[in-house]
């Protein structure tokens, strides 16, 4: 049964969610990755890979080798059942809490700092003691959480207000999905804030936008094979209504790929790929073009003179049957797929790190990537 994993720099940041493919116990993992990166993970170093399942072994780890969606990595020492109690995400939020202990009343303003599955650490102006007790409500899922806190200690801190440490006494009741929840949110912001700020920065005016905004996208929980892949959704529904509305309001939408759930109270991440798809025959789209770190489909993976720079949709089940699509290669050629076959007219496939990759394949005849029609 494959294995879900957080993967986290050195130093903790979070990276990205991974499913384990090799057996477990072999001497190079192989891992593949469950969300769109634009991240060289060979230039990380040292990374940690957190099991998100009670049954699997956290470990350390070097990544040796990156093929799009798939790492492979040297793995290194076995980190001990505390890893995922101790796993800390970094956040930012305002929020309140509550006495139960002090000798205080009222509500007082705390703001978040770090949060794991063993508690959270906040700044807070009101003066707390050691083995105090307060309710702090958690406002990182679709519902907040009220959960109880122990201070253990103040920390270290450069700001004006003070940092303080503090255990959940009674545990989180669903720490995978709080704690993806955050994931998810510091993922989608870096990578969306960053891309807004770019486009601006040229000239655009762009706006982030999420799948969950006006229930744009929607989603159920995948289990492929008896695989529970954790908090991944395949999309059920597009409603388009939002984007259109950032584009009729001269916006360029950036959307991070995270669908709301019709089958339970939660929020899933989505392949970006396939829910780019989606949204284009949403939209009504005449183009779907689909960022890479490989020039586009090759008949020699090794050698990229040998570019395949059209295919025909009749022409894809001869290809993925000699083996020329395989790999992660066959996921972003079903999107194009679904998308011409639901009314996008032309699709395409680029390496992104080209400057100017998308002009030269709209504009020139010859293209510079695999156009799917």
């Amino acid at each position: 049964m494959e294995r879900l994993y957080l993967i986290l720099d050195s130093q903790g940041a979070a990276l990205a969610q991974a499913v384990l493919e090799s057996p477990p116990g072999s001497e190079v993992v192989q891992m593949r990755l469950l969300q769109e990166t634009d991240e060289d993970f060979t230039k990380i170093g040292d990374v940690q890979l957190i099991a998100l399942d009670n049954n699997a072994t956290s470990k350390r780890g070097v990544v040796a080798m990156q093929r799009g969606e798939r790492l492979v990595i040297r793995p290194g020492a076995v980190l001990g059942a505390q890893a995922r109690e101790n796993l800390r995400i970094q956040t930012d939020f305002e929020s309140v809490m509550y006495p139960v202990t002090g000798y205080w009343k009222g509500q007082r303003p705390i703001r978040g700092h770090d949060l794991s599955c063993g508690g959270l650490a906040f700044h807070s102006e009101k003066s707390l003691k050691v083995q105090e007790v307060v309710q702090v409500v958690l406002p990182v899922t679709d519902s907040p959480l009220l959960l109880r806190a122990k201070i253990l200690r103040d920390l270290p801190t450069e700001d004006p207000v003070p940092l303080y440490a503090s255990r959940f006494v009674d545990g989180l009741r669903y720490t995978d999905e709080v704690t993806m929840e955050v994931v998810q949110a510091v993922l989608c912001g870096k990578v969306n804030k960053n891309l807004v700020a770019t486009l601006n920065r040229a000239g655009g005016q762009a706006v982030v936008l999420c799948g969950l905004d006006g229930g744009m996208l929607k989603a159920v929980r995948r289990q492929e094979n008896g695989v529970d892949y954790g908090l991944v959704g395949d999309i059920t529904e597009v409603n388009p209504k939002v984007i259109r509305d950032a584009i009729a309001d001269g916006f360029i939408p950036v959307i991070s790929t995270v669908a709301q759930g019709v089958d339970a109270e939660t929020s899933y991440n989505v392949n970006a790929d396939t829910a780019a798809a989606r949204i284009a025959v949403a939209v009504g789209a005449e183009k779907l073009i689909l960022l890479t770190d490989i020039r586009g489909l090759l008949r020699n993976k090794e050698d990229e003179n040998t570019l395949i720079s059209q295919v025909r949709l009749p022409e894809v089940p001869e290809l993925v049957g000699e083996g020329i699509i395989s790999g992660g290669m066959i996921p972003k050629v079903e999107c194009c797929v679904d998308a011409v076959g639901n009314g996008v007219r032309r699709t395409h496939i680029l390496d992104g790190r080209i400057p100017h990759s998308i002009l030269i394949e709209v504009l020139s005849h010859a293209g510079i990537g695999t156009m799917i029609w």
